[in-house]
């Protein structure tokens, strides 16, 4: 059995994002293996040989919301992208008659602020694009931008994103969504005419009592837009005065949308192309008026769909594959993989965790990746927490977690009630509830694993970044279940945290947790102060981390050093929330792996 390397291991799975594509061409964002610099690439459709790096020179992405998305889109016989570094938007022209490129411009440039969620209007030559500014207070708005000037489409509510143009060029969709609502609680869909002179008449603002997202328009101008009001996101034709469900499968047919510009359903005049997670698994489907096909594909993970005339193209992750750009089989033709790594020679194999909590109405969710290593009784156990903590875990393949199997660990991914990708009730769950639900969830399905004789006892591990290492520290302070845990960038001072935030989620640890107090009584730095045995924990932490800012970890680290628990910090002078530097992923992953090792029996 081959065992991955350290370098393989520090190599992120999602190398593809964010997929176009125009009846010429493909465009899509591809992360550096070597330097964690972000590109975009362009191919004409049908001749993949000819792919190549319109932004070589430099790293592509938006900083909208701090999570970014729609950061760059095909324009004209170009694309338009938005530079890492100064948030600028830059227009590449294409090629000239000789098939050489064309010069690239920069079209505007933000005064302290960033641009995202990328739309194309090609019947006026512009693009349009959410512009947060950071002046005395944070601000976003709709613009749209020419290479001459900039018009302010829309500004007055708190967020902006998904702006979508109809292909008449006639109309406008976006989504808005107000404080202290994140986009998946609560949001607005908004359709306007657009005028002569480039200003926008609205029509009608649609506010259904839920969340809205990812509006689109179909070949023949009708708006379609996911919406979860009816407790699963599900795609809605959208007409004044009425509404139709285009799918009333009870799964979320979207992910949760963290990012701007995001594209997970497709249209043409014969029907959707769109997914459905099932059992946290996402499914693609061919959906038609009057039946739902699934497509012929192995996936576990729909991160991007597009369409021309010349075919229906996916970015998708499996069980057995990094992420790959693949073309879609018509008319009996095979899947043909246009980009991306061979499937993996014996991957883990995940299998699906659903164990009943309480009375059994409710379960938590997850997947479990047995150990690949001989042994004579049950494996050690690293249980891996998502971020959000409305994000999700897949049942994809990761070379972190086959490093880890390989190594002699069970690997167990859970989605604790808050998750995404299991209907709105699932997700809203954690309303005030933040530190105590989630936490009930890693100890249940940790004692389910060790009665079913699946993992060893002694040997539990947990390990969770961002709101998961909020969840891995109160774990740790809650019982004896886990050995150690490792904590990155980890929430542990909420109410320091929600004082300090930006603006984005600066409503959300109050939906989450409640007042001062229950911040105060469910943080790590307190619950972890009130426990009543020793604690072993490694917290990793980026010195430009803006979300939760460094000093609580070496705060962490202190107080537990004084009660008696082992604590170890591991700070990175160049990265911010989340590790991207290969480097330092090496790094992180060798000295957890160290970490877990020195405290084994």
């Amino acid at each position: 059995m081959r065992v991955p390397s350290l370098e393989e291991a520090a190599t992120p799975p999602e190398r593809m994002a964010e997929l176009h594509c125009t009846e010429s061409a493909l465009f899509w964002l591809e992360r550096h293996a070597e330097s964690g610099t972000t590109h975009l690439w362009r191919c004409p459709a049908g001749d993949m040989a000819k792919a190549h790096c319109l932004s070589s020179e430099e790293s592509v992405g938006s900083r909208v919301n701090q999570y970014g998305g729609g950061s760059h889109v095909p324009f004209d016989e170009g694309a338009a992208w938005v530079h890492q570094g100064d948030q600028s938007l830059r227009y590449w022209q294409g090629l000239d008659s000789n098939g050489a490129a064309l010069e690239t411009q920069t079209w505007y440039t933000p005064a302290q602020g960033s641009l995202g969620g990328l739309c194309a209007d090609p019947l006026r030559q512009r693009i349009i694009a959410v512009e947060e500014r950071c002046v005395s207070d944070t601000q976003q708005r709709l613009v749209a931008i020419d290479q001459t000037r900039q018009q302010v489409l829309a500004e007055g509510a708190d967020f902006y994103g998904a702006p979508a143009i109809s292909p008449n060029g006639a109309l406008m969709a976006w989504v808005e969504w107000s404080l202290p609502d994140m986009p998946w609680h609560r949001s607005r869909l908004t359709l306007a005419a657009i005028t002569r002179d480039g200003s926008l008449d609205i029509i009608d603002t649609f506010d259904f009592g839920a969340a809205v997202s990812q509006p689109t328009f179909t070949a023949d101008n009708t708006l379609i837009a996911m919406s979860d009001h009816a407790g699963w996101w599900q795609p809605w034709r959208v007409t004044q005065g009425s509404l139709r469900c285009l799918s009333d499968a009870p799964f979320d047919h979207i992910t949760t949308p963290w990012q701007l510009g995001e594209r997970q359903h497709t249209w043409d005049h014969q029907g959707g192309l769109c997914l459905c997670v099932e059992q946290g698994a996402a499914r693609l489907y061919h959906i038609t008026p009057t039946q739902s096909d699934p497509v012929a594909l192995n996936t576990g993970r729909v991160v991007s769909l597009a369409q021309a005339s010349h075919g229906q193209y996916v970015l998708a992750q499996s069980a057995a594959t990094t992420t790959q750009l693949i073309k879609l089989g018509e008319h009996g033709k095979p899947n043909e993989v246009l980009r991306g790594a061979a499937p993996i020679d014996n991957p883990p194999q995940p299998e699906t965790l659903s164990i009943a909590l309480g009375d059994g109405e409710q379960r938590v969710q997850g997947f479990l990746y047995p150990s690949q290593a001989a042994q004579d009784a049950p494996a050690p156990m690293i249980m891996r927490v998502h971020g959000g903590p409305t994000s999700a875990c897949y049942p994809v393949y990761d070379p972190l977690i086959h490093y880890w199997v390989a190594q002699g660990f069970n690997v167990v991914d859970i989605n604790p009630r808050g998750s995404g990708n299991f209907g709105r009730a699932y997700r809203q769950a954690l309303h005030k509830q933040w530190g105590v639900l989630d936490t009930e969830d890693v100890e249940t399905l940790t004692d389910a694993l060790i009665a079913q004789g699946r993992i060893c006892p002694q040997r539990c591990f947990i390990r969770g970044q961002s709101a998961g290492g909020f969840t891995v520290l109160n774990a740790l302070a809650s019982s004896k279940r886990f050995l150690a845990g490792t904590s990155l960038y980890g929430v542990t001072d909420a109410l320091s945290l929600a004082q300090q935030t930006h603006r984005f989620e600066s409503g959300y640890l109050d939906w989450l947790l409640g007042d001062e107090t229950q911040k105060q009584q469910r943080s790590p730095m307190h619950t972890l102060a009130q426990s009543t045995h020793h604690v072993n924990v490694l917290l990793i932490q980026g010195e430009l981390d803006k979300v939760v800012v460094p000093e609580q970890a070496h705060r962490l680290a202190r107080q537990l050093e004084k009660s008696g628990g082992r604590a170890e910090v591991l700070i990175f002078d160049n990265e911010s929330h989340g590790m991207q530097n290969p480097q330092n992923r090496m790094t992180m992953i060798r000295q957890e792996l160290d970490f877990y090792r020195t405290l084994s029996p």
